[in-house]
């Protein structure tokens, strides 16, 4: 799989000259994905007409990790750790502020749900990762409302408290109006119908919003 690549590279460079464009050979990297082709050794190097291309295991791309397996578990972890930085860089100055509880919330849906949501629809959410949602969100709003974990609140009275959803309810629900939007695609003219010769054909609306 590796060759093939190196391969697609070099005629997209040849083909690319005529017309006066360039690689960005330092942006460029090179990632296979595992079976059935089987991953490439991540961290070497591949020379492609003279440029030294790197052999990444992952790469982030329009905002999101995407890993050699196909997993959701590197960008979730990765979205972990960017919301939590997001909640700790306002802990001074907003969540332990003298602002009012509703003014806080408002902040967390509309500045720091949307930071871990980004790219949601496509993740592989597995009972674990639910989990691993809701116990985020709870630490979060704890936060919020300066609740320590010596005053032995429950998570069901924090709920009560706020009315947030569950976070992993909001996953749910944003990756079932993904789905919605792929069921009420035109099945006749599909975005991109793959031919029983292996050609592929492209056209097709998008489908009206409902």
């Amino acid at each position: 799989m590796l060759s093939f690549l190196v391969l697609a590279l070099e005629i997209i460079d040849e083909e690319a000259r005529p017309l006066g464009l360039t690689i960005n050979w330092s942006m460029t990297k090179i990632q296979t994905m595992h079976p059935p082709y089987g991953p490439a050794p991540a961290g070497n190097q591949v020379t492609i007409n003279g440029h030294s291309v790197e052999v990444v295991e992952s790469f982030p791309f329009m905002g999101s990790l995407i890993h050699c397996t196909g997993d959701s578990a590197p960008e979730i972890k990765r979205r972990v750790s960017i919301t939590r930085d997001c909640m700790m860089a306002l802990d001074r100055n907003i969540w332990r502020s003298r602002i009012s509880v509703s003014t806080r919330l408002r902040l967390y849906n509309s500045c720091i749900m949307p930071v871990f949501l980004y790219g949601v629809e496509t993740w592989a959410v597995t009972a674990t990762a639910a989990k691993t949602f809701d116990a985020l969100d709870q630490w979060y709003i704890r936060r919020i409302l300066n609740i320590r974990w010596t005053e032995h609140i429950t998570n069901n009275d924090v709920r009560s408290r706020t009315q947030q959803p569950l976070l992993s309810d909001a996953v749910r629900s944003r990756r079932l109006r993904f789905f919605d939007h792929i069921c009420r695609a035109d099945h006749n003219l599909q975005f991109c119908n793959l031919q029983k010769n292996g050609n592929f054909k492209f056209g097709g609306n998008i489908p009206p919003r409902v």
